[in-house]
């Protein structure tokens, strides 16, 4: 009796993992036990890229646009990562590196970078490790400005860093945006949660971040706890007027700096690749068996993380 079984006719290319298995060879890490397959040279097997979203804790490797064509192809571009072709062709119009997709393996970030390299946008992966996501700027609380150039001073220990203006490289200027949503809630039929009463709370802080040679983490000015004397006459009473004022003081006498002050106009864009965080905090119960259990909880959204990485990219010679 023979066997007219479709699958057997299109059963897909196989590669074997160090365990033992076999998994489809469109895939970059076995569907048994995780290790990332070691693909054979000259594999003309397209992979299939995992754009499942990250967790809060988890790195990865992010394909950053450098550059784009005039001929850029963005509905070809558009087919290759979950972005609309107006997404992408704002991006593509930035004119400094930015991210387009986060991915969990470097084989898959190299992928997306050679499909689009066929759309005419150059790319290049990094590892996300690079940009130290878990090392805050030094926090300065003072800048002298000396006759070769700025002294720093940070805000915690009062060191002095002398620094010279060919030494800062580049200059990035952007906002950190936290919104924190205190909620109360009681429980109804069903075991479900109501919610009964709800406070929101919002704020904005300008935030100027300075990078020198041989730096990597950076330094960072905040409006609060910054003494601002070292503009002498330019001083403001407005903190805000001040950080404008500070930010054009380093961008005029650092020549050799880059300056990007893009990132409120593109805070948007960037959300695919490194979204707002968001945590939850339970504030405990209230209430007794006449007024009803009572759940106070906090959910706090910030984009702290999302500017560090922003401007520690723009910080790297790509």
């Amino acid at each position: 009796m023979q066997d007219h079984s479709p699958e057997i006719e299109h059963r897909p290319q196989m590669m074997e993992c160090s365990c033992g298995r076999q998994t489809p060879a469109d895939r970059v890490a076995c569907i048994y036990c995780g290790s990332e397959l070691v693909r054979p040279s000259g594999s003309t097997t397209p992979l299939k890229i995992n754009f499942q979203e990250f967790e809060t804790w988890e790195k990865g490797v992010v394909t950053v646009a450098v550059g784009c064509s005039n001929e850029v192809d963005i509905e070809q571009a558009a087919a290759v990562i979950p972005l609309s072709a107006d997404e992408l062709d704002r991006l593509c119009r930035c004119g400094f590196p930015i991210p387009i997709a986060r991915l969990r393996t470097s084989a898959e970030a190299e992928a997306v970078a050679d499909r689009l390299a066929a759309a005419n946008i150059r790319c290049i992966a990094i590892d996300e490790a690079r940009l130290l996501p878990e090392i805050e700027p030094v926090r300065l609380r003072k800048i002298e400005i000396g006759t070769d150039g700025p002294v720093f001073v940070t805000f915690n220990t009062n060191e002095n860093i002398c620094v010279a203006w060919s030494d800062i490289t580049h200059v990035v200027y952007g906002t950190i945006f936290t919104s924190q949503l205190d909620s109360l809630e009681k429980r109804v039929r069903g075991g479900k949660r109501k919610a009964i009463d709800g406070t929101a709370m919002t704020n904005d802080e300008d935030v100027l971040d300075i990078y020198i040679t041989g730096h990597r983490e950076g330094f960072r000015i905040l409006p609060a706890g910054m003494d601002f004397s070292f503009l002498a006459g330019e001083m403001s009473l407005l903190a805000a007027d001040n950080m404008r004022r500070a930010l054009d003081l380093l961008s005029d006498r650092s020549t050799n700096a880059r300056t990007n002050l893009s990132y409120r106009e593109i805070r948007g864009l960037l959300g695919h690749t490194w979204p707002a965080t968001r945590s939850k905090d339970s504030k405990g119960t209230s209430g007794g068996m006449i007024s009803g259990r009572r759940f106070s909880s906090s959910l706090t959204t910030s984009n702290a993380a999302q500017f560090l990485r922003f401007s520690r990219l723009q910080s790297l010679d790509l």
